[in-house]
């Protein structure tokens, strides 16, 4: 959804891959997008991993479990937000721009 729409996008398979990625990507990543609940890693061990390396890294969280209130509680870092499951294509690009905007 997100390349189609002009953003440069790299997958991870899970938590360890994605902070393998992060760590050896040639350019900054200014946004990770995370599951909530990942086998391995959850995502925000992940997060914590990658901010530790980058702590102005942006994150959009999602997840499709209502009762997750780790990252629905209201308690989210700045530069971090949350998108519910399931979501548009538009819904997704718009939450990334307003990320992505935003001060650091």
């Amino acid at each position: 959804m997100l390349a189609e729409r002009g953003y440069e996008v790299v997958e991870a398979v899970d938590g360890e891959d994605a902070i393998s990625r992060f760590e050896a990507h040639d350019r900054p990543i200014r946004l990770v997008i995370s599951d909530v609940m990942m086998r391995g890693l959850d995502g925000q061990r992940t997060v914590e991993r990658i901010r530790a390396v980058e702590p102005h890294t942006k994150v959009l969280y999602m997840s499709g479990y209502a009762h997750d209130v780790r990252i629905r509680s209201g308690e989210l870092e700045p530069g971090t937000s949350f998108i519910e499951k399931p979501f548009s294509g538009e819904e997704l690009a718009t939450r990334v721009r307003r990320l992505l905007d935003s001060s650091p």
